[in-house]
């Protein structure tokens, strides 16, 4: 829980590290400690469901803590077959 000197966004102060075993309220349970894990999500080739896809990759970026460049670039290598082929069609501003 923040204290009444806390003012940032997120409830844990300017600098504040976790440590293990630190609940936070605000992600919804414990917070594991150490980096975030090496993980890249499952290829998409057009062929199953995008919703289904779509979720499971904000799985992956949730779980790696990924930033928003970080789950463009992630999304697009990950993009295979005719997906591949309607992203590469894509104006370059579009696809960043």
């Amino acid at each position: 829980m923040a204290d009444n000197n806390d003012h940032s966004e997120n409830g844990r102060g300017e600098g504040q590290e976790y440590q293990k075993g630190q609940l936070d309220e605000a992600y919804g349970g414990f917070y594991r400690c150490g980096p975030p894990p090496n993980i890249k999500s499952d290829p998409y080739s057009g062929d199953e469901a995008w919703d289904q896809y779509i979720a499971y990759f904000e799985d992956c970026a949730e779980f790696a803590q990924w930033n928003e460049k970080e789950k463009l670039l992630y999304l697009a290598t990950s993009l295979k077959q005719q997906s591949r082929i309607h992203y590469s069609s894509l104006p370059v501003a579009e696809k960043r």
